[in-house]
Order: structure tokens, then sequence, then C-alpha cells
């Protein structure tokens, strides 16, 4: 029993969120990650330059909603390996919506 606490405390890839913590934790990478991201790649194209930076942002924003959603799908109860689809444009939209609304299964 003590193990399997252990592994639901884990940060990446081993923990169940539910669906108030996936959206927060979601929302928060967005606002913190993604709209400065977003500023700094339009002041970046007007004045050159920035380019690694913004790519280390937006592996990180990338790597931070690909875990959430794996650890909530895990905690839906399926393969948290489909996360990985939402590294295509709209389908990690659809996938962030279906399952940070739905239920757990039983």
């Amino acid at each position: 029993m003590n193990d399997k606490k252990q592994k639901n405390s884990s940060w990446f890839f081993g923990a169940s969120y539910s669906r108030t913590k996936f959206w927060v934790i979601t929302l928060l990478a967005i606002v913190f990650l993604g709209v400065p991201t977003s500023i700094l790649d339009k002041v970046s194209e007007s004045q050159g330059g920035g380019e690694e930076v913004l790519l280390v942002l937006y592996f990180c924003l990338s790597f931070i909603l690909i875990n959430t959603l794996s650890n909530r799908i895990r905690d839906y109860g399926s393969n948290p390996w489909l996360a990985l689809w939402s590294l295509l444009p709209l389908v990690g939209l659809l996938q962030a919506l279906y399952f940070g609304i739905k239920n757990r299964q039983n």
C-alpha cells in the first residue's frame, strides 16, 4: 500500500489527476508559459532573434501539458500513452476537453 501511495504522489507521468487539478494545472501553464511565449514570439518576429528561448519555452509548455493530460487519462482509467496524440493539431484540444470533462471510469 505504501508503494502505491508513493507512485501516486509522483509529479511526472505517474500521478492520477482529478478533473479540478487537471484544469488548474492546464490553465496555469497556459497563462504563465503560453501567454509570455506568444508575446515573445511576436516581439522576436519584429526584432529578430530569440528563437532559442522560444524553442525552450514551447518545449516546456508542451511537456507540462502532455504530462498533465497523461496523468488525467490515467485517472480516467485509460492508457496514458494516448496523450501523445495531443501532439497533432486539434487532437490535443479535443482530448483535453473529453478527458477534462468526463468522470472516471469504474
